[in-house]
């Protein structure tokens, strides 16, 4: 459904320089087409950790891949874990990010008491106090 979040995450082995390959191959072309007319965004950054360790060619790669639907992808984070005993892939895992909505407006007053001014306030309550003793005399 177009309103749910469509998650993919598989192993696409293909080479594409936007999963941080050098060079692009022909299955690329068939994964960059199947996720946009499927409307789905890659999640991947650049500072991830490989998704899969060659012990052949001595070095990383990211055939382990994570799609959302494009209206979605706000609200995941990719996080790429540590190696697997036995295996050369890494987990690969999409969180989802928390939803901070908005405060209704209403008559309850709100108070952030982190950047409350207390001096002030402390001074301004000890005057109330006095002019309420004062009055009350």
């Amino acid at each position: 459904p177009v309103n749910k979040p469509n998650i993919i995450i598989g192993d696409f082995n293909s080479h594409n320089t936007i999963w941080g390959y050098d060079s692009n191959d022909s299955d690329r072309e068939a994964v960059e087409g199947w996720a946009a007319s499927n409307d789905l965004t890659i999640r991947y950054s650049s500072k991830d950790k490989h998704t899969f360790s060659s012990a052949r060619w001595k070095r990383g790669y990211n055939p382990d891949l994570a799609f959302v639907s494009s209206q979605h992808v706000s609200s995941f984070e990719r996080t790429v874990g540590d190696p697997i005993p036995k295996s050369q892939h890494r987990p690969t895992a999409l969180q989802t990010k928390p939803v901070v909505k908005a405060l209704e407006s209403n008559s309850i007053p709100r108070f952030n008491f982190r950047k409350a001014k207390w001096e002030e306030f402390t001074q301004d309550l000890d005057s109330k106090i006095t002019l309420y003793r004062c009055r009350s005399v």
